[in-house]
C-alpha cells in the first residue's frame, strides 16, 4: 500500500510537468463545456487591445498580439462534413520531416462557428507574419483549460503535387472537366501588362448540385506550368501532379544547366518549370486554371484556390518528442470531435489515416 502510494504521487507529479511544459493552466472562459476557442497570434513587447497574456512554467509571461487566425466553435464537432472530409489537424511527414499542419477551415466562419471570412483567413496565410520561419503561439482553450504552444512556422512541399479548390468550405474542386492536363495562369487586372481575357468560365456547383450562374470573364497571363489529374485523397483537397517532362539540354551554358534539374525541366523546351519557391509564393492563393476538352476546341477556364501544400498552415516539429507535446496538450483539453488525419508522403504517393482526438 505505501508503495502505491509513491507511485501515484510519482504519476501525479509528472502528469502536472507535462502539462506545465505544454503551457496548460486553468481559466474560465466564454462559453459552455462543449465549446473552445483556438487562435494564433504573434508576440509583442506589452499588452494590446484585442491580445492576450498568457504565462506558464516553461513561457514565462508572453504578451500576445491581436491573433492573425482565431474562432471560436460553439459545439464540438469535428469539421469533418461529408464523404470528403477536412480534418481539423494533420501530423505530416515526408522523410524524415514532420510537421503539424492546422486546417483553415478551423477559422472559417460557418454554423456554430465564430470565425473569419474566406479572405481574411487567406489574407492572413500570406502575411508576413506568418511566412516560414516565424516564431507563433498557438492557443486552444476549452472553458477549464487553455494550452498555449509556442511553434515555427514551416512548408513541407511534396516535390510532384499541389493541390485545387474551389473554395475554403469544399475540400474538392467541385467542377465537371473532361480533360487529362490542365495549365495554371496567374490571375490579372483587365487591361493590365499581359492580361488576356478567358469568357469561357466553367463555374462550380452550388450545394443544390445544380451549376451556379456562368461566372464574367477573367483575366490572367500565359500559363505557367501545367498539371495533370491525380488520384483524390480523403481529407485532402483534389490532388494534382506537376507534369516535369525532360528536354534536350544540347546548346546550353554550363551556368542555366547547373540552375536546372531533371525534376524542373518544363515539357516545353522554351521554358522551365517554376523553382519550389515560386510555387509556394502561389500557396493560398486564387489563380486561374484552364483546359480542353475533347471535341470542343474552345479553351474553357476556372478561378481556382492555389495551394503548394494541404490547405493551413504547418508548425515545424524540429525535435521527436515535441510532436507528442503538442498531442498530449491537446488530448488534455478532452475536445470531442476534433479531426486529426495522418498524412505520409512518399516517391510512391500519399497514404492516409484519421479519425478524432
Amino acid at each position: 500500500m505505501k508503495l502505491l502510494k509513491i507511485l501515484t504521487s510519482i504519476f501525479l507529479v509528472l502528469n502536472f510537468a507535462v502539462f506545465m511544459l505544454t503551457g496548460c493552466m486553468t481559466r474560465s472562459v466564454s462559453g459552455t463545456m462543449g465549446s473552445y476557442k483556438i487562435s494564433i497570434s504573434t508576440e509583442v513587447d506589452e499588452p494590446v487591445e484585442d491580445g492576450l497574456t498568457v504565462k506558464t512554467q516553461s513561457l514565462g509571461q508572453v504578451h500576445l498580439g491581436k491573433p492573425l487566425l482565431s474562432a471560436e466553435i460553439s459545439n464540438m464537432v469535428s469539421t469533418v462534413e461529408d464523404v470528403y472530409p477536412f480534418r481539423d489537424i494533420s501530423f505530416e511527414s515526408l522523410g524524415p520531416e514532420k510537421v503539424i499542419n492546422l486546417s483553415p477551415v478551423l477559422f472559417l466562419q460557418r454554423d456554430e462557428v465564430t470565425g473569419m471570412k474566406e479572405e481574411e483567413i487567406l489574407s492572413a496565410l500570406n502575411s508576413q507574419s506568418l511566412v516560414s520561419g516565424s516564431a507563433v503561439f498557438l492557443v486552444v482553450e476549452t472553458y477549464e483549460k487553455r494550452v498555449v504552444f509556442k511553434l515555427k512556422t514551416t512548408r513541407l512541399d511534396h516535390p510532384d503535387y499541389v493541390y485545387i479548390q474551389t473554395d475554403l468550405k469544399n475540400a474538392k474542386w467541385d467542377v465537371d472537366a473532361y480533360a487529362t492536363t490542365f495549365e495554371i495562369h496567374q490571375l490579372k487586372d483587365p487591361g493590365s501588362s499581359g492580361a488576356i481575357e478567358y469568357s469561357n468560365i466553367r463555374s462550380a456547383f452550388d450545394e443544390t448540385g445544380s451549376e451556379e450562374l456562368p461566372a464574367t470573364p477573367l483575366y490572367a497571363g500565359e500559363s505557367l506550368f501545367t498539371i495533370s489529374t491525380s488520384m483524390y485523397s480523403s481529407g485532402l483537397p483534389s490532388r494534382f501532379k506537376i507534369i516535369r517532362e525532360g528536354k534536350d539540354l544540347v546548346g546550353h551554358s554550363a551556368e542555366a544547366l547547373e540552375s536546372l534539374s531533371d525534376r524542373h525541366v518544363w515539357k516545353d523546351p522554351n521554358k522551365t518549370c517554376p523553382s519550389v519557391d515560386e510555387i509556394q509564393a502561389m500557396h493560398g492563393r486564387h489563380m486561374l486554371m484552364t483546359w480542353k476538352e475533347p471535341r470542343n476546341p474552345e479553351l474553357i477556364a476556372s478561378r481556382v484556390l492555389f495551394w503548394s501544400v494541404p490547405p493551413g498552415i504547418q508548425f515545424e516539429m524540429d525535435e521527436p518528442w515535441r510532436l507528442e507535446e503538442v498531442k498530449r496538450g491537446l488530448r488534455s483539453l478532452g475536445i470531442k470531435g476534433l479531426g486529426w488525419s495522418s498524412i505520409d508522403y512518399s516517391d510512391g504517393g500519399i497514404s492516409i489515416s484519421g479519425g478524432t482526438l
